[in-house]
């Protein structure tokens, strides 16, 4: 049995790793040893941005101090060309790029099993756009799989780190605080609840400004807690006005959640950043076709059990859980709240001409709950795409737990839905809820059935590829910039 929550979640430290380009124009200000780093960037820019990042630690699968935790170690190598598409009308702080990614790789080991998630080639370009409080990506090419959004929804994004420089000139004695959105978009989280972080102007040169960051940060991130400890540094280059290097090590304790396993880990990151060459996937022609804004249908996510036989798209708080034989288990977490749990389950197939009718879906349905089976709610056989039959039941009833040694009754409700198509293969969809969470679900549910579909022998898998690799780019490590060149 293979758990995607912890792919998920070595998934999610391994795409910790990106950086930006920080610039202002020649001619910035600075007088009597002060000086203006406030972001002036400018619309169609491009940068190449190599990312390694190192993680070492252990997985919290349970708050029990006498449960395992498994040793993890991520390794993770990203190159990408991007070009600015857009900046705030109150500054130059970017908020939509578009990238091209030359490498994005990582090695992701638990104990003894490494995984190596990439990109499949049509998923190298990436756009990224600032929206509500938070940084959005997608492929404009189709839907990504959750497990190539982690490999490029990154700590550190490229997008956020012109918020980390000062507001108003600063000088040597100068430090500020980046705000609790920014930290949270840089680090991954949810939500902070709580920071302390600080940047301070370090060592000038003639050719470079140093820049100090480190504090704490609490927050929240797929339902679980975390405190962080940050300490590293960026460097601005004086001749261009941004930021070419960015070095972090960061210690992070997180308990586990419903989405993310805990983890206690320590990681190193080395962020170089240049200028970019001519990037013919960058071009006007190239993108002149693709769409560059989020909309809701480019940010659907796809699934494919390999092996399986079947897809759905989903949106982005629905999350595999597990995978075992031919049932997949998922739940849909939405804002801060688990809303529910659902299994897709794939039957064998009928003979030719046999059929199921909704009335013995439901004996089914009912023998399957047994004493916590209370009444049908609704039955009924709605349209279903590319010519398949599916039947919709929903059904109210109870489950009983213990409590004190006594029993304790929970109210409880089903939604039921089978799909079959002409040729007799079938899939059973099954989700349980709180009846308080029905308005909160929806159609959710029912929009997930609906994007299901059979795969044909000559359907392509969306197993991932990798794409081409550069040169390796050399390594920093996250306490020391490299040094200016002579």
């Amino acid at each position: 049995m293979k758990d995607q929550n912890d792919t998920r979640l070595l998934g999610w430290i391994a795409a910790a790793a990106m950086g930006w380009v920080l610039s202002a124009p020649m001619g910035w200000a600075e007088q009597a040893n002060r000086y203006d780093l406030r972001p002036r960037r400018e619309e169609g820019q491009t940068d190449r941005v190599s990312v390694s990042l190192e993680v070492e630690g252990v997985l919290v699968v349970s708050e029990d101090p006498k449960h395992a935790k498994p040793k993890m170690k991520v390794t993770a190598q990203n190159v990408y060309d991007e070009q600015l598409l857009e900046t705030a009308p109150n500054g130059g702080v970017p908020v939509r790029s578009v990238r091209y990614y030359q490498k994005a790789e990582a090695a992701i080991q638990v104990e003894e099993e490494t995984i190596t998630p990439q990109l499949r080639p049509e998923m190298r370009w990436i756009v990224g756009q600032a929206q509500g409080g938070r940084i959005i990506l997608f492929a404009p090419k189709g839907p990504l799989t959750r497990e190539e959004l982690d490999l490029v929804d990154l700590l550190g994004n490229s997008l956020v780190l012109d918020r980390l420089l000062p507001t108003e000139p600063v000088d040597q004695t100068s430090s500020w605080k980046p705000s609790d959105e920014t930290l949270a978009i840089l680090l991954g989280l949810d939500k902070v609840s709580r920071a302390d972080v600080q940047c301070k102007l370090g060592n000038v040169t003639e050719r470079s400004l140093l820049i100090e960051i480190s504090g704490t940060v609490q927050g929240q991130t797929g339902g679980g807690q975390s405190a962080m400890v940050l300490k590293g540094k960026y460097r601005v280059d004086r001749a261009t006005g941004r930021i070419n290097w960015l070095g972090l090590a960061l210690a992070e304790r997180r308990t586990p959640g419903p989405v993310l396993r805990g983890v206690d880990i320590t990681a190193k990151l080395s962020v170089q950043i240049g200028p970019s060459q001519e990037v013919p996937e960058l071009s006007t022609d190239s993108l002149r076709d693709l769409p560059l804004e989020a909309k809701e249908d480019l940010l659907i996510l796809a699934y494919q059990p390999p092996g399986k036989g079947w897809q759905i798209l989903h949106s982005r708080s629905w999350h595999v859980n597990r995978e075992e034989n031919q049932t997949a288990v998922l739940g849909l977490f939405d804002q801060d709240q688990w809303v529910t749990q659902g299994t897709i389950t794939l039957l064998p197939p009928l003979a030719q001409g046999q059929d199921v009718t909704l009335e013995q879906f439901q004996q089914d349905i009912r023998q399957a709950l047994g004493k916590n089976f209370g009444e049908f709610v609704q039955a009924g056989q709605y349209p279903a795409p590319e010519n398949m039959r599916m039947y919709r039941v929903v059904v109210h009833g109870k489950v009983i737990s213990q409590s004190q040694g006594k029993p304790v009754e929970t109210p409880m409700q089903w939604h039921y839905y089978r799909l079959a198509d002409a040729q007799g293969r079938q899939a059973v969809f099954a989700f349980t809820l709180d009846p308080d969470q029905q308005d909160r679900l929806g159609q959710a549910d029912k929009t997930l059935v609906e994007s299901f579909r059979f795969l044909d022998a000559g359907d392509r898998p969306l197993s991932p590829t990798p794409a081409s690799s550069e040169n390796k780019s050399p390594k920093q490590t996250a306490q020391r910039p490299p040094k200016d060149k002579e």
